[in-house]
């Protein structure tokens, strides 16, 4: 009897720290560490290096990341996926990954989430991993040709940002 009540305990433990959840709700009721399930529209593609994705629902939005996609096919812009795997950080950066244990295109082409339109001061890490829109930011070095690698600071409503290009 003991044997069986623990391996119901064990089988409750699994189904519960690997539950399907919405973004906002891992955000808001998962640790790092924990196992979670989470299905969204992919965001981007190989601008963001081979290994990261980002992912949003009608909740938030957040990054995946595989050190290499062994056994997935990699996730591309406009995909619905269903991923399993642990809450990390890096660097201050909330992701699943990179110990992920499944990556389900469920379909290809869907349109992507609009966009937010925010005021830079509105900008905090609740919006992390979504696609926002600062409507009339001006950068310091307009005109120029942005390069890869580099920082740009601009100005929204009066207040300074800076962006990085990778």
């Amino acid at each position: 009897m003991k044997s069986y009540i623990l391996l119901v305990a064990v089988l409750v433990s699994a189904v519960i720290t690997s539950a399907q959840t919405d973004i906002q709700d891992l955000r808001d009721n998962y640790a790092v560490g924990d196992v979670v399930t989470i299905t969204g529209i992919v965001t981007t593609g190989e601008e963001m290096g081979s290994s990261a994705r980002y992912m949003q629902d009608g909740t938030a939005g957040i990054a995946i990341y595989s050190l290499d996609w062994e056994g997935f096919t990699i996730p591309s812009r406009g995909d619905e996926v269903t991923v399993t795997g642990e809450i990390t950080e890096y660097f201050g950066l909330l992701e699943v990954g990179p110990n992920l244990s499944a990556v389900t295109i469920n379909s290809t082409g869907n349109a992507l989430p609009d966009f937010e339109y925010i005021d830079l001061s509105d900008f905090n890490e609740g919006l992390e991993g979504e696609l926002v829109n600062f409507d009339g930011a001006q950068f310091q070095d307009g005109g120029s040709t942005f390069a890869g690698g580099n920082t740009y600071t601009f100005i929204h409503e009066g207040e300074q940002g800076i962006i990085y290009l990778r």
